[in-house]
């Protein structure tokens, strides 16, 4: 046997942005590539906007970001229209312009790269031509100018609807509720970063591992010493758990940093299983001992472990080039990671790591390695490394208890394991005491909020303040004049299966928070004890919000302008309410 270059790992490399071999990380390159449509997974709105361009005069818009999968989502239509299969590879890139006769539909490709005048011509043509529905792709900045020029030629305003419907979720399919109505023919438009893609990339990610390309390093004289087939064998070994840690990740990210698109994300785990290397660069190897240069073999593997390349390392080591992957700059910056309880880093420092995360019998020589020079305060660095074998190939962690503990630690999440949960299932999976607490939680953390107090100052803790004081908290104020209270029975936990969040509901709907994962760590600190947990002010203004709309919502109940009512803390710190009469006459306050 001799080396084989293997074409499916130069194929992942081009994923990224790393080299100039990156071209196939756009949709355009992957409709002619061999390997893609084996990766392809399908976007859940594809059959929906088939069904609608069936439909004469209607014209549906796909927008977003660029990498958000557009063009992609185009591809793929196109394929079933013209009844090619999804495994089926076309023989040259889409034109700028597709059309489809015998169906009376056209696509037009991207709109972006046009001129704005090109662009309203390509609308005008659209909606004009009585016999055909389009499919038009277009990144959000340029569609926003050319649909508001196109929109005045029509005598029509659109800017709001627009704007309402860009904002609208997804919920798998075109509706409605992604409807124009003001031309001449129906406008659809489907704003892809409202599409949740952590679904999608996972299952891509399952795919790239399970890929039929990998058939290709059989005959490798190098298949038992290589690196990257390791690397690709040990996920393998340990997808299913591998994929749900994935999921935490990129559920994390994007609901506290920014959303990632579906190529950034794909550009980080093609990243992660290669490492951006060759076949060819492994040559040395076959002139190695499988015995004894086993150490060379093992640090070699280190170099392009998952659970290292994933969060931008390489063999312990920060690896400054990966952060020109967007996502991996990202998933950095997150500071994932950090030192958990004193027993379980006693554990990631013995073999008791092998009873306690099960570290995958591959990765054993490696660990131990690592573990030998992870003693001492100058090798936080291999720790760390340490830690993150054991959240991506770790499983079970003693019990569950523990593993959630050590999960949520890692991620520095509380909530995040329950949050995922919640969207897997459509619904909060609470018992009746379970949904009391939790509301309960809410409602202590709404009262510290609005008034300043500790919800642990109370007395009684059955009511919701809102009071007159400082927004910054920088002063103690410890006497509050209340504006409104509000009982904690007038609010309710409901599930938004739409946006997959929890929501606290006021008076049956009268006013709804959604609860998104930053304010549910938030509210999990907090009533569990800790402090310093300050949020930031884009989710601080959620909170202000929804005090506002609750003052507007109870502003027919507020009392008498004689009737005043007092939060003071007193010397031991317990809050109380104080009722005081106004005596218009002789201009006094008399205790009630």
């Amino acid at each position: 046997m001799q080396l084989v270059q293997n074409d499916f790992i130069d194929y992942l490399n081009s994923l990224n942005n790393l080299s100039a071999s990156g071209s196939n990380a756009l949709a355009e390159s992957q409709a002619l590539n061999k390997f893609f449509p084996e990766i392809y997974e399908p976007f859940p709105i594809v059959d929906s906007i088939i069904d609608l361009l069936n439909i004469n005069n209607n014209v549906v818009i796909l927008t977003g970001h660029a990498g958000d999968g557009k063009s992609t989502v185009a591809l793929d239509v196109y394929k079933r229209l013209k009844g090619i299969s999804p495994e089926g590879v076309i023989d040259k890139a889409l034109n700028e312009i597709e059309k489809i006769p015998e169906l009376g539909i056209g696509i037009i490709k991207d709109m972006s790269e046009l001129s704005l005048q090109e662009r309203e011509k390509y609308l005008t043509m659209a909606f004009e031509d009585d016999s055909n529905s389009w499919l038009i792709v277009s990144n959000t900045g340029p569609l926003l100018k050319s649909l508001e020029n196109f929109s005045e030629k029509y005598g029509v305003d659109i800017e709001s609807d627009l704007l309402k419907i860009l904002n609208t979720p997804i919920e798998n399919k075109i509706n409605d509720k992604h409807k124009i109505n003001s031309f001449n023919k129906n406008l659809y438009i489907s704003n892809l970063t409202k599409l949740d893609n952590v679904d999608v990339s996972t299952r891509i990610f399952q795919k790239l591992i399970n890929h039929s390309g990998w058939n290709g390093c059989t005959n490798c004289s190098i298949k038992n010493k290589c690196p990257i087939r390791q690397n690709n064998l040990v996920i393998k070994d340990r997808l299913s758990v591998i994929t749900n840690r994935l999921r935490y990740l990129y559920l994390i990210i994007s609901y506290y940093e920014s959303r990632l698109t579906l190529r950034q994300i794909l550009a980080q785990l093609s990243f992660s299983i290669t490492g951006g290397t060759s076949c060819n660069k492994y040559k040395f190897l076959e002139s190695l001992d499988q015995v004894e240069d086993q150490n060379i073999i093992t640090s070699e593997l280190g170099k392009v472990l998952f659970s290292e390349l994933f969060f931008g390392y390489s063999d312990r080591e920060n690896l400054v080039m990966a952060e020109d992957i967007q996502a991996i700059k990202m998933t950095k910056k997150m500071d994932f990671g950090g030192p958990i309880d004193p027993v379980s880093e006693r554990k990631i420092q013995s073999d008791s790591i092998f009873g306690w995360a099960k570290v995958p019998e591959e990765l054993i020589s490696l660990t131990k390695v690592w573990q030998h020079s992870a003693g001492g305060h100058d090798n936080i660095l291999v720790r760390n490394s340490l830690r993150r074998l054991c959240f991506i190939f770790g499983e079970n962690y003693g019990d569950e208890k523990s593993e959630r503990s050590f999960l949520s630690t890692f991620l520095k999440s509380t909530t995040i394991i329950d949050f995922e949960n919640w969207m897997t299932s459509g619904q909060l999976n609470f018992s009746s005491r379970e949904k009391r607490r939790f509301k309960e939680s809410c409602m202590k953390v709404f009262l510290e909020f609005f008034t300043g107090f500790s919800a642990n100052q109370f007395k009684d803790q059955d009511k919701v303040f809102i009071t007159m004081k400082r927004p910054d908290n920088r002063i103690v104020q410890p006497t509050q004049i209340i504006i409104e209270s509000i009982p904690f029975k007038r609010f309710d936990i409901k599930y938004n299966d739409i946006l997959r969040v929890p929501e606290i509901h006021f008076d049956k709907g009268v006013v709804i928070l959604p609860l998104s994962l930053p304010l549910l760590d938030h509210i999990q600190l907090i009533s569990s004890g800790e402090i310093g947990n300050d949020l930031s002010p884009i989710h601080k203004g959620k909170f202000d919000w929804f005090c506002s709309e609750l003052l507007r919502a109870t502003s027919d109940e507020r009392r008498d302008i004689e009737e005043v009512e007092l939060l003071r803390s007193s010397i031991d710190g317990e809050v109380k309410v104080h009722k005081f009469i106004l005596d218009t006459e002789d201009n006094k306050l008399e205790l009630e």
